[in-house]
């Protein structure tokens, strides 16, 4: 097995203080936020799935969570590298759902206490939609510079051929 360069240990050790650093702020801000009566907070425990609107056993939602979690670092997460989107996006999204998924394996629900006009939601949420408007907008940015590059390419390419196609037509 090829051992990996120093580049890739620093970029892997930045994935994983990244995932480390949300789960904690999380599981720290669900434990204390609650207990320190601030106002405007609204402390309660979700069990369903889709804010709410689903119930789902506890440990169906977290193997699930564990399949979807494995796919998406697998997959967006290579792809965001191979691509050059940073790898602190997957890292965002990664550790919110492994914040939740502690919730609900530990809980049986997650602890939610940020009112918002559409659902109360937690830290681990805010980070997996920063992570997610992230993924779109790099994925979005860096297939439109390949896009750019592939087009200014083709008459290159084009011009090319004529060249090399008119040096056989003289011989």
């Amino acid at each position: 097995m090829e051992r990996p360069d120093e580049e890739e240990v620093r970029r892997r050790c930045g994935e994983i203080s990244v995932v480390a650093g949300v789960v904690l702020v999380d599981q720290f801000t669900k434990a204390a936020v609650p207990r320190a009566g601030v106002a405007g907070v609204a402390p309660v425990r979700n069990p369903g799935l889709l804010l709410g609107a689903v119930r789902v056993p506890a440990f169906a939602v977290v193997a699930a969570l564990v399949v979807a979690m494995v796919l998406f670092v697998g997959v967006v997460g290579r792809l965001a590298c191979r691509i050059g989107v940073s790898p602190v996006l997957p890292a965002l999204v990664a550790g919110g759902m492994i914040g939740n998924g502690l919730d609900r394996a530990l809980l049986g629900a997650v602890r939610d206490f940020l009112p918002t006009p559409f659902a109360i939601i937690n830290l681990a949420d805010i980070t997996v939609i920063i992570g997610i408007i992230g993924l779109t907008v790099g994925f979005a940015r860096r297939m439109r510079a390949l896009r750019c590059v592939t087009q200014t390419m083709r008459p290159n390419i084009a011009a090319l051929g004529t060249r090399v196609g008119a040096r056989q037509e003289f011989r």
